[in-house]
Parts: structure tokens; C-alpha cells; sequence
């Protein structure tokens, strides 16, 4: 019997032990559970203070915030929603497509070929370190701050450490990959595009979904300053109003897309990689 119970504690000790699905997300439900019944709290507090208060707002002033931002018309006709949502994507779509296009092509040829990676990593790695919110001031000065400003910032705060960051991965190829391809007659170019990329495409898909939230936050901070429509714009109008009811369902519309596209490249991972398998996946 004590035999029985010393291995059972032993089990629930372990590091890592997996726990049921049902347990995992009655334990989500409680976190949220908690967060709603401790703002519900304060938000009473603050009003029985004032009641005119906007900065925490009762459920019934978000539902307002929600009809608002659906409803309300600005920009042409536009609802606000569509409207800065639309800004939004298109100028992160119009730094994120190239400057991932560019972070790939080099990162593979910089972990290929030394002579490239001699030219390209001593830029890379002290611009890599530069904050994309730091870079602002210089995109404004160099640029504007029309769409090819956001779109440039965004290309150049994501490129250097995206392609570093694949760069790495190719360093962690197994060297017997590309030589079982030479050994069967491959080229260069075939041992790249057949072996190396596969191996590392789950590695260069989990380095986008690090860089797609870092890109969305310089672009909200930018927007937030220069902006006249988008979602740093707007958030920016609505703290000058203390408006928290819109905010905040800005704020849940955010986490939305935000879950939605990192479920994405997770899915399309899955499907494209197979073999690749993580804990939690």
C-alpha cells in the first residue's frame, strides 16, 4: 500500500506530467472566471465613487462600446471598424509580405554560403537588436508618414532578426542531410530547395508568429502617434476621450485576430511539416 501511494506522489511530482484535457480547460475557465468577477468588483467601486466614471466602464458601458464601434461612421461613410481594422492590415500585409519574403532568401543563403553570411551578419545583428518602436523617429524623418513609412518600418524591423533566426536554423540542419543529397547526384540548388528548406520550414514558420505580433505592435505605436485612421489611431482618440468602452473591445478584437492568425500558422504548419510534432501541438 505505501508502495502504491509513494509511486503516485512521485507521478504527480514529475515535471511536465500532462494533465487531462477536461482539467486543462477548467483551469482556463477559471483564470477568465476570476479576471471577470475582480473587474466586475473594481468597475462597482470606482462608480459607487462616481458614477459618471468612464476609465473602468460596467459591462453595460462596454456592450455601448461595441454598438459604437460597429455602428458609428467616420472616414467617408466608413464604419470605424472597417475602417481602421482595413488601414491596418494593409500597411502590416505590405511591410510583413516582403520583409518575410527577403528574411527567408537571405537567412538560407547566409547559413549556406559564408561569404554572404560574412557581408550580411555584422548589419544584421546590431540592427536586429534595435527596437522597431525606436525607429520611428528615423522612419518619419527619412520617410514620411505615409504608407510606405509603415510599411518600410515594418519590412526593416523584421528582416534582420527574422533571418537570423533562420540562419541558426540552418546551422542545426544535420550535416548528413545535404550530404545524403550530393551523394545522389544533387546540385546546390536542389540540395536547398529539397532538403534544407524542408528541414527547416517548421523552424522558419515558429520565427514568423514570434515576429507577426512584435510587427503589430510598432505598427499600433506608430499609428498611435502620426496615424489619422487605423487601430493606433483610433486607440490614441479615444484615451484623449477616456473612452475605456471602446478601447477595450478593441483591445478583445486584437486578441481575436491575434489567436486566429497564430492558430493559422500553427494548422498550416501541421499540415506542411508533418513529421515535425511538439508537446501542446
Amino acid at each position: 500500500m505505501s508502495i502504491k501511494n509513494n509511486n503516485t506522489r512521485r507521478e504527480d511530482l514529475v515535471i511536465r506530467q500532462p494533465i487531462s484535457q477536461r482539467r486543462r480547460v477548467a483551469f482556463g475557465i477559471l483564470a477568465w472566471a476570476i479576471i471577470a468577477i475582480g473587474y466586475t468588483w473594481i468597475s462597482y467601486q470606482k462608480h459607487i465613487e462616481n458614477p459618471t466614471d468612464t476609465t473602468t466602464p460596467t459591462w453595460v458601458q462596454i456592450w455601448d462600446g461595441v454598438r459604437t464601434v460597429i455602428t458609428y461612421q467616420e472616414f467617408d461613410e466608413h464604419r470605424w471598424l472597417v475602417a481602421d481594422f482595413t488601414a491596418t492590415g494593409l500597411r502590416l500585409l505590405l511591410g510583413l509580405i516582403p520583409g518575410v519574403g527577403f528574411a527567408i532568401v537571405l537567412g538560407v543563403l547566409m547559413g549556406c554560403n559564408g561569404t554572404i553570411r560574412a557581408f550580411f551578419e555584422p548589419l544584421f545583428v546590431p540592427i536586429g537588436r534595435v527596437p522597431g518602436t525606436a525607429m520611428m523617429v528615423a522612419f518619419f524623418i527619412l520617410v514620411g508618414t505615409g504608407t510606405t513609412m509603415y510599411a518600410g518600418m515594418i519590412m526593416f524591423g523584421v528582416l534582420p532578426p527574422l533571418a537570423l533566426a533562420i540562419t541558426m536554423a540552418v546551422d542545426d540542419v544535420p550535416p548528413e542531410y545535404p550530404e545524403h543529397t550530393y551523394t545522389i547526384g544533387g546540385t546546390n540548388p536542389e540540395v536547398i530547395w529539397n532538403t534544407i528548406l524542408p528541414a527547416i520550414l517548421p523552424s522558419i514558420i515558429g520565427s514568423i508568429r514570434l515576429q507577426l505580433g512584435i510587427a503589430l505592435t510598432a505598427l499600433i505605436a506608430a499609428e498611435s502617434l502620426v496615424g489619422d485612421i487605423g487601430i493606433g489611431y483610433r486607440l490614441r482618440m479615444e484615451y484623449r476621450a477616456t473612452r475605456m468602452s471602446t478601447i477595450y473591445v478593441y483591445l478583445v478584437i486584437l486578441a481575436v485576430i491575434g489567436l486566429l492568425s497564430d492558430n493559422g500558422l500553427l494548422r498550416l504548419r501541421h499540415r506542411l511539416c508533418k513529421w515535425y510534432q511538439r508537446n501542446g501541438e
